[in-house]
């Protein structure tokens, strides 16, 4: 029984390794194409030109992805971060 589960545990693991393999050649196949692609063709495919993409389309991406600006969360102070932590009192 023990010797099944390991025979089920390697396959596992060889499989696991050979979908790793596949997604890193895939990804190295599509480095090497994007790497191949001339100026021009890459403007097109990004709705863009060496001037800068158009007001229009400016307004349609913000439509879509909305204004590129970055937002922070509250501040909290490290003594009210520890203060609320469950961890913060000690028992003896």
């Amino acid at each position: 029984m023990l010797k099944m589960r390991e025979r089920v545990s390697n396959r596992m693991a060889a499989n696991e390794t050979a979908e790793k393999i596949e997604r890193k050649m895939h990804g190295n196949e599509r480095l090497r194409s994007e790497a191949k692609n001339t100026r021009v063709p890459v403007m097109h495919q990004l709705n863009t030109t060496p001037n800068g993409s158009s007001k229009e389309t400016d307004e349609k991406n913000r439509t879509t992805y909305g204004d590129n600006s970055v937002t922070q969360a509250d501040k909290k102070y490290l003594f009210k971060r520890i203060a609320a932590s469950p961890y913060s009192f000690v028992q003896t």
